[in-house]
């Protein structure tokens, strides 16, 4: 529908329905396509969050502004062999150096709270095996406006394996 369409429909100020459909857009609820002068808006696909979290082969972890978990994919709680409920709402200072044993995991998430994207690869032992992890640490910011770092963890052992043979 274009802003005047919407305008008719609801019986309020087509300036009004302007600068909602602008919120809306900026904030994900709502896509826009031009045609011409005219503005059409659609509302937006939108998959829940934790879905599609689990359906990445990646380890992800959400954290807020005061970096403590707010989510994380099935795939991480299994590869460090948590439930789901000894993380969340604690801070990733906890587990930056029990689990993952990188202190610098929690300094570049507080880097990204500022805006910096990171990635860096890193080497971890666990249960005598060595794993490669190359590490993004994505400034994010949520539905409500607040910041936050999303850390996508991939797995590159086997390719760091490969190029070594």
């Amino acid at each position: 529908m274009t802003v005047s369409d919407i305008s008719r429909e609801i019986h309020i100020n087509r300036n009004s329905v302007a600068k909602y459909l602008d919120i809306l857009l900026i904030s994900g609820h709502v896509e826009m396509v031009t045609f011409g002068p005219a503005k059409v808006f659609f509302p937006s696909s939108r998959i829940p969050l934790t879905a599609l979290l689990n359906f990445s082969h990646d380890y992800i972890a959400l954290l807020n502004r005061d970096l403590k978990f707010l989510q994380v994919s099935e795939n991480l709680l299994r590869f460090i062999d948590i439930q789901r409920s000894e993380i969340i709402g604690r801070p990733i200072q906890t587990f930056a150096t029990s689990f993952f044993e990188i202190p610098e995991l929690a300094q570049n998430a507080k880097k990204a709270l500022d805006g910096t994207e990171f990635t860096t690869e890193k080497q971890y032992l666990q249960k005598k095996q060595t794993y490669y992890l190359r590490i993004k640490h994505i400034p994010t910011t949520f539905d409500d406006g607040e910041p936050g770092v999303t850390l996508v963890i991939e797995d590159i052992t086997d390719r760091k394996q490969t190029k070594k043979k």
